[in-house]
C-alpha cells in the first residue's frame, strides 16, 4: 500500500527526534571524556546521568566511579559544578544582546534551577552542528569564588557572565587550585 504524503512526513519527523536524541547522547559522551581528563586525567570518571535519573543527580553529566555507588555518591555531593549540556542548531550568540527571553538563556535558566536545587554552581555547556564547544559561567560565582581563569578568547554579557570556548578554558585552567584539589579528592576515593 502506497502511504500518501503526509503520512512520508510524519514519519521523516519521528525519526528526527530519534537522531536528535541520539546526536544528544553522543554529544554527553564526549563532554564526559574531555570533562574526565580534564578533571582527573582519566576519561573514565565522568559519565552521563541520563533520564532515568533525572531530578536525582545534579545536571546531565559529572563524576563518576565504576563499580563503587558509595564513592561516587559521597563524590557528587563533593564536586562544586553541575553540568548542563545543549547541542541544539537553534541558538544564536546575537541573541544574547537582542533580549532575556531567548534560547541560550532559557538553557542557562534551567541549569541555574538544576544547581540550586542540589546546592552547586552552574555551568552550562552548548554547541551545535559545524561550531565548538562553549562554556558559560557567571563571573559573580563560580568563576570569582574558584579563581578561575577567563582566556582572552571569551565574550562577556551583562558584567556578570562569560562564554568561552571550551578547548581554551580547559587549557587555561588544568592547573587551577580547584581542579588540582578535586583531582586529589577523586583519587583518595579509588
Amino acid at each position: 500500500m502506497k502511504q500518501n504524503y503526509a503520512e512520508r512526513q510524519l514519519m521523516e519527523r519521528s525519526k528526527i527526534g530519534k537522531y536528535s536524541n541520539a546526536k544528544g547522547k553522543r554529544y554527553e559522551r564526549n563532554l564526559c571524556k574531555k570533562l574526565s581528563q580534564f578533571f582527573f586525567d582519566r576519561n573514565d570518571l565522568f559519565t552521563r546521568y541520563g533520564a532515568e535519573y533525572a531530578g536525582q543527580l545534579p545536571g546531565d553529566i559529572g563524576p563518576f566511579i565504576k563499580n563503587n555507588i558509595t564513592a561516587t555518591i559521597e563524590f557528587i555531593r563533593k564536586f562544586p559544578f553541575c553540568f548542563e549540556c545543549k547541542k541544539r542548531e537553534e541558538w544564536s550568540f546575537k541573541e544574547l544582546f537582542i533580549s532575556d527571553n531567548n534560547h541560550i538563556w532559557n538553557y542557562w535558566k534551567q541549569c541555574e534551577e538544576q544547581a540550586n536545587r542540589f546546592d552547586k554552581h552552574p555551568v552550562l555547556i552548548i554547541s551545535k552542528n559545524y561550531y565548538p564547544d562553549f562554556i558559560m559561567l557567571q563571573k559573580s560565582t563560580t568563576i570569582n569564588q574558584f579563581d578561575l581563569i577567563i582566556p582572552d578568547t571569551h565574550i562577556q554579557i551583562k558584567d556578570n557572565w562569560y562564554i568561552i570556548n571550551l578547548k581554551d578554558f580547559i587549557e587555561d585552567n588544568k592547573n587551577t587550585t580547584i581542579i588540582l584539589t578535586l583531582k586529589n579528592e577523586m583519587l583518595k576515593l579509588l
